[in-house]
């Protein structure tokens, strides 16, 4: 991925284990849920093979307020409200999503 420090933040790793436990939960396929426990099993370890940061978000009142006005404005949710508030704070520029919803934030999509 050429010169690009990999970092993600905490609203990120939770949405992804959250859909990892509720794949867990509901597949009934025995072979297909347990690919998805090794997979969350072995997240944390892929963390740190790839050298992934994990940026916090620091909220407070205020930043959950901006958030929402960026969440009206752009018309997102506010996971990806707060996330483009955190990159914005940290000066990340570019980012790896299929997400159409970032075009709309001006963040330059590096896939």
């Amino acid at each position: 991925m050429g010169n690009y420090k990999l970092v993600t933040s905490t609203i990120v790793v939770y949405e992804f284990l959250k859909v990892i436990d509720e794949l867990i939960l509901e597949e009934r396929n025995l072979d297909r849920r347990n690919l998805y426990v090794k997979l969350r099993n072995r997240f944390p370890s892929l963390l740190d093979e790839l050298d992934i940061e994990i940026l916090g978000h620091e909220l407070t009142a205020q930043k959950i307020q901006e958030a929402f006005s960026v969440m009206e404005r752009k018309s997102i949710d506010i996971g990806d409200a707060l996330i483009y508030l955190l990159l914005k704070r940290v000066g990340v520029q570019e980012i790896l999503t299929y997400d159409e919803d970032w075009k709309r934030l001006g963040v330059k999509n590096i896939q």
